[in-house]
This record gives structure tokens, C-alpha cells and sequence, in this order.
């Protein structure tokens, strides 16, 4: 009972429950999400699920058949999470030592989530670090992806990160350390400076200018368009018209 109790706490009889415990503390969702998380050495979201874990066994008597469960769920998906990595990041993370911890030393399941937690940390600081080498190596090929699709509708972060195996939050830190702008002003930018070309020198209707420009509606546009340059389209057309 000290696996559920700690190793010096006061344990109550009563406590002591042998009944079917029906509360799912441990689910597969989780699981997803600490697994997907360690792939893109996302630890923030790893610390939250293995936290809200604690606290609920913490906050509800756990009989001992669930805190085996548990005990045994959470080992077995700090081994499942290394076999999910890519070759190439899992052979890079073990040649720097990083290995499981021998969680069977553990006696109570805040040693196991202790020892899991420091576990998680090590290797999602390795991952980053790897992404943040793979991200410096294909810097040109993201930002000239963006200049040459500004137009793609569907242009996301989540879009480049997925193309680019990289995590959504580096892609958005790549693009306000080598052009200045945060990807949101960007890719506007790109799109309003090709919506200006045309408003100048082409007759073009603006509701037709917007969908070219990437814009899903010309309110879209407009908004846009007013926003970066103070002006509205229809009379930017007019100032600029040759």
C-alpha cells in the first residue's frame, strides 16, 4: 500500500480498498498525448498530463489493483514514447546516454512520476535541441516556401510544421529572429504587397484581388489591406492608378 501511500505516510484501514475502482486515471488519450508531445520535445504538455494524473489518484482513494495499473501504464509509456521516435532522434538521444530510468527501484508512484517526469525533461531538452539544429538547416527552404505559396489559403504554422517536421512554436521563433516580423505580419505582407502590384496595374475587381492574394472573402481583405496601410483598397487604386 505504500505504492499508493508514500513510503512514510500514516495508512488508514479504511483507505485500504478492495472494491472495483471504475475511475479511469490513466487513459489512452493520455498516452497519445505524452507520446505525440515527446516527438516534437513538447515537455510542457508531458508535465501537465503526468500532474493531472497525481492529483486525481491524490484526490480519490485508489484501491491497489489500480495503482498497479497506473504504476505499470506510466512505465510503459516512457518505453513505448522512445520507440516512437525517429531512428535518427532516437539513435541521437542514445548517444548521449540518455536511457530509462530503472523505475522498478521506485516504491511509491511519486517516485515513479519523479523519476518519469526528470525522464521526459532530458529527452524533450535533446529533441529540441535537435529540431533547433534541423530548423537553422532548413531556414531558406521554409521562409522561400512561404514567398512562393503566400497565395495557399491553407498557409498555417501548422501547415509549415508539418511539412517541415518541426513544431509550430519554432517555426514562428524562425520567422521573428531572420525577417523581423512574427509569421502572422509576414505572410500579410507578402500577400498585401502582391494585392497592391495588382491594384495599380490591372483592372482586376478587389473581390477577385483578395482570393488571388490568399484571402478567403474581400471583407477579409479589405480589413487587412486597412489595417497595414491606413488606407482602403478601393482608395489605394485610386491614389496609385497609372
Amino acid at each position: 500500500y505504500k505504492i499508493v501511500k508514500g513510503k512514510n505516510a500514516v495508512i488508514i484501514f479504511d483507505d485500504m480498498l478492495t472494491t472495483a475502482d471504475n475511475n479511469h486515471y490513466y487513459t489512452l488519450h493520455h498516452q497519445n498525448i505524452i507520446i505525440n508531445s515527446l516527438k516534437q520535445g513538447d515537455f510542457e504538455s508531458i508535465y501537465k498530463v503526468l500532474s493531472s494524473v497525481i492529483e486525481d489518484i491524490n484526490q480519490n482513494p485508489v484501491s491497489i489493483n489500480m495503482a498497479k495499473c497506473v504504476y505499470f501504464e506510466i512505465i510503459n509509456t516512457a518505453m513505448k514514447a522512445l520507440g516512437e521516435l525517429d531512428p535518427q532522434d532516437y539513435n541521437e538521444i542514445m548517444h548521449h546516454g540518455a536511457i530509462l530510468p530503472n523505475f522498478f527501484e521506485c516504491e511509491t508512484l511519486i517516485d515513479v512520476y519523479n523519476r518519469t517526469v526528470k525522464f521526459y525533461q532530458t529527452i524533450c531538452e535533446r529533441i529540441r535541441k535537435i529540431r533547433e539544429a534541423d530548423i537553422n538547416d532548413n531556414k531558406n527552404s521554409i521562409i522561400e516556401y512561404v514567398k512562393n505559396n503566400f497565395y495557399d489559403k491553407n498557409m498555417s504554422l501548422s501547415l509549415l510544421a508539418d511539412k517541415f517536421d518541426q513544431t509550430p512554436s519554432s517555426i514562428s521563433r524562425l520567422f521573428k529572429n531572420e525577417v523581423g516580423y512574427n509569421f502572422v505580419d509576414y505572410l500579410h505582407r507578402l500577400r498585401l504587397d502582391k494585392a497592391k502590384e495588382l491594384l495599380k496595374n490591372t483592372d482586376i475587381s478587389i473581390s477577385d484581388i483578395a482570393l488571388k492574394c490568399g484571402y478567403l472573402s474581400s471583407h477579409s481583405f479589405i480589413r487587412s489591406f486597412k489595417k497595414y496601410n491606413l488606407i482602403t483598397p478601393g482608395r489605394y487604386r485610386e491614389l496609385n492608378k497609372k
